[in-house]
């Protein structure tokens, strides 16, 4: 998974943002033939996946703190992901 993404530096959103492109489903597994992924789990796995990216906490001497990368925006990445 490293692999695919660039070597140079990149920002902490951007690095949010490709690893949550990554961590999407795909639209064409979304089926209901046998063996395609059905609606329900592919929206459970979109919501774990936005969940996870936008409620990320560090802890600080026992305050626990939102960590949320300025410049990241999750209805971005999804219509990015929908458009690609």
């Amino acid at each position: 998974m490293r692999s695919l993404f660039p070597h140079n530096e990149i920002d902490p959103a951007e690095g949010r943002r490709l690893a949550m492109i990554a961590m999407l489903p795909d639209w064409e597994s979304i089926s209901l033939k046998q063996g395609g992924m059905t609606a329900h789990d592919a929206l459970s796995k979109i919501n774990n996946v936005v969940h996870c990216m936008s409620k990320a906490e560090v802890e600080n001497g026992g305050l626990f703190c939102l960590r949320v990368p300025y410049g990241f925006n999750i209805l971005e990445v999804c219509i990015r992901k929908l458009v690609v």
